[in-house]
């Protein structure tokens, strides 16, 4: 289990042991996290850091990435492991976005205006075609 907290850390809960993470060390701190599909990575977003934490599991190693606005809010991996979505709030008269940020590389590579507030992101798989 995966939990990220205000104390600034993210924690990994095994049932015989524990643990833990330094996903911030700044008052914006952890607030979302998602796991890679294999397990190796954790995506930590940073509000109020205007960034995300890509958390090796294995070494503890972290990766911080810069986004598109200053509130970074919700986070989402692709089923691959590849990409992580990210929101982040409006600001004022700023509009909120939606970042891809390559996993792997550490690197932002997509980043897409919204008209509306964004908040919680998710993926859900359609099958069909629309048929």
């Amino acid at each position: 289990m995966y939990r990220a907290t205000g104390a600034a850390t993210c924690s990994r809960s095994t049932p015989s042991r524990s643990r833990f993470y330094a996903a911030s060390r700044q008052a914006g701190g952890p607030i979302n996290a998602d796991i890679t599909p294999d397990g190796s990575k954790l995506v930590v977003t940073l509000k109020g850091d205007q960034a995300v934490a890509i958390i090796d599991l294995a070494t503890g190693e972290e990766t911080r990435v810069a986004t598109s606005r200053p509130v970074t809010h919700g986070v989402v991996i692709t089923p691959d492991g590849r990409y992580a979505f990210v929101s982040n709030e409006a600001v004022g008269a700023t509009r909120g976005t939606v970042d891809v940020i390559d996993i792997e590389s550490g690197v932002l590579v997509a980043s897409a205006d919204l008209h509306y507030q964004p908040g919680g992101i998710g993926f859900w798989k359609m099958e069909g075609g629309g048929e």
